[in-house]
C-alpha cells in the first residue's frame, strides 16, 4: 500500500530546491521509513538519481578508500556501474551509510566542494555514531526520522476525512459520540500496532491477523538487539541488552523511574549508563528527566539521576510486554490493566513526533506527580495522562495551585471539554495539544 509522509517529503523537497545544499542525511532507528522516504522523494522531485545501498552492495566501500575527493568518488562510481553520471544533474542517494564510515566521511567534502553536488543519505544511528573515521559535524543537514504518528496512522489506514476533522480542530469541543468512538478505536489499534510502518503495512493488508503483527513487532526487537552486537563496543553489548530488557519491568509498575538496580542487585549507574546513552542516541529509547520545581528553564533544574525511560513506539512496547492483542483491541480497561504503561509511551512518542525533544515530568514530595511538563518559550505546559474516564486528580490541583499561572491540560479517553482551569484531550488529540502549545 502507498503512502506519502508529507510533513518529510515536503522538507526534503525543500532541500533539493535550494541551490547548493549541503548533504542531508535522513538518521533514526531501524525500520523507522528511511529508505523509503529517499526512493519516493526521488520519485516525486529527483527522478535523476544514483541509489547506493552499503549494506547490500559491499563492494562499493572500496570505491570510497581511494580518495574521499567527490570528483574521484563520481569517476569510480562511474567506471563500477558502467555509466555516466552527471553531477550537476544527479542526487546522489546513499543508502545504509553507516556501513561504509569512508562515505559518511565523505560527505564532509561533498559539502566543501564549490560544485553543487546533491547528496541525500540514511543510515541507522547506532552506526553512524560509532563512525570511527569521524562524523561530519556542521557539514550535513539533519532530518530526524519518527514512526508514524497517529494522524499519519489514519491516513495510511485510508481515514483521510478523520484525519481532516481532527486536524481542523483549533480548540476543544463536543464532537460527536460516533466521532469520538470511532478515533478511540483507532487509537487502540494504534497502541496495538504503534507506528513502525512495516508493522501498519502489516495490520492494514490483515486486521484480522494479530498474529502477523506481533511476528513483525518481534523480529524488530530481535533486529535491535543483533545492532547492538553489530555497532556496540563489546564491552557495552551484554549492558545494553541489560538495560534494554529492563523497560517493560519497569513500565508496568506503578512507580515507572528508571532505576540501574532493577538490572541486577549489585549493577550501579557508573556501569550502566554508557549502555543506557547509546539507546538513547541511537533514538530506541526516550529519556524523560524529573524536576520538582518549576523554574525556567527546565533543563537547569532537572535531575541527572531520576528519570523515566519509554521505548520509541507503543506498538513495541505492547511486544515487549506480550501484551494479548484481544486485550488492547476489545477492552475498554486496556490502559488501566496495564497501569498507564501503553498510554504514557503512546503520549510520549506522539509529542516526540511533534517536535518536543525535551520532556520532564514533576513530582511534589512524592505525593503529587504530573506525567509530562513541556517548556515553550516563558510558558510551563504540564500534562496528565489518565488512561480511562476516570480524570479524579489531586497530582493536577496540587501543581495548579502550587504554580497557578500555568496552563493544566490533560488527556484521557473522554471528549474534548474545558473544566475550569484544566483542558481535556481525549487520547487520540495529543497532536492537538502539540498545536496548540506550539501557537502559546
Amino acid at each position: 500500500m502507498a503512502f506519502d509522509r508529507i510533513k518529510y517529503l515536503n522538507i526534503i523537497k525543500l532541500w533539493y530546491e535550494k541551490e547548493k545544499p549541503k548533504p542531508l542525511l535522513l538518521w533514526g532507528a531501524r525500520q523507522v521509513g528511511k529508505t523509503h522516504l529517499m526512493r519516493r522523494a526521488a520519485e516525486m522531485h529527483f527522478p535523476n538519481n544514483l541509489y547506493l545501498n552499503f549494506e547490500k552492495e559491499k563492494g562499493l566501500a572500496e570505491l570510497f578508500r581511494e580518495s574521499l575527493a567527490p570528483e574521484k568518488i563520481i569517476y569510480n562510481l562511474s567506471l563500477h556501474l558502467e555509466r555516466k553520471i552527471d553531477p550537476t544533474l544527479t542526487v546522489l542517494i546513499f543508502d545504509e551509510i553507516q556501513e561504509c564510515d569512508d562515505a559518511l566521511n565523505s560527505l564532509k567534502y561533498f559539502a566543501e566542494s564549490t560544485h553543487p553536488y546533491k547528496v541525500i543519505a540514511a543510515g541507522s544511528l547506532l552506526g553512524v555514531k560509532r563512525s570511527k573515521k569521524g562524523f561530519p559535524v556542521g557539514q550535513v543537514q539533519f532530518l530526524d526520522i519518527h514512526p508514524l504518528s497517529f494522524v499519519e496512522f489514519l491516513e495510511f489506514k485510508g481515514h483521510a476525512k478523520l484525519s481532516k476533522e481532527l486536524a481542523r480542530a483549533t480548540s476543544p469541543q463536543d464532537f460527536p459520540q460516533a466521532f469520538h468512538a470511532s478515533l478511540l478505536q483507532h487509537q487502540r489499534e494504534y497502541c496495538w500496532t504503534g507506528g513502525m510502518p512495516e508493522v501498519v503495512t502489516t495490520f492494514v493488508n490483515n486486521p484480522s491477523n494479530p498474529k502477523g503483527v506481533r511476528e513483525v513487532q518481534n523480529q524488530i526487537l530481535q533486529s535491535y538487539q543483533l545492532d547492538f552486537a553489530k555497532h556496540a563496543p563489546s564491552d557495552l553489548v551484554s549492558k545494553i541488552s541489560a538495560v534494554f530488557d529492563q523497560i517493560p519491568q519497569l513500565l508496568a509498575k506503578e512507580n515507572k523511574k528508571f532505576t540501574y538496580s532493577g538490572i541486577g542487585a549489585n549493577a550501579r549507574s557508573r556501569d550502566f549508563s554508557d549502555a543506557l546513552t547509546w539507546l538513547i542516541d541511537a533514538r530506541i529509547v526516550q529519556k524523560v528527566k524529573n524536576i520538582s520545581r518549576i523554574e525556567l528553564p527546565l533543563a537547569a533544574h532537572a535531575s541527572a539521576n531520576i528519570f523515566k525511560i519509554y521505548p520509541l513506539d507503543v506498538g513495541l512496547l505492547g511486544a515487549l510486554l506480550e501484551v494479548p492483542a484481544k486485550t488492547i483491541l476489545e477492552l475498554e480497561g486496556v490502559f488501566n490493566n496495564f497501569k498507564g504503561a501503553l498510554a504514557e509511551c503512546f503520549v510520549a512518542q506522539e509529542l516526540l513526533a511533534h517536535e518536543f525533544e525535551k520532556l520532564y515530568y514533576w513530582t511534589s514530595q512524592g505525593t503529587a506527580e504530573i506525567d509530562f511538563v513541556i517548556q515553550r518559550e516563558t510558558q510551563v505546559l504540564p500534562l496528565e495522562v489518565k488512561s480511562g474516564v476516570n480524570v479524579k486528580s489531586k497530582s493536577l490541583k496540587s501543581f495548579g495551585d502550587q504554580y497557578p499561572l500555568c496552563k493544566l491540560s490533560r488527556c484521557s479517553t473522554k471528549k474534548f471539554e474545558v473544566q475550569g482551569k484544566v483542558t481535556n484531550y481525549p487520547l487520540y488529540a495529543i497532536s492537538l495539544f502539540a498545536r496548540n502549545v506550539s501557537d502559546v
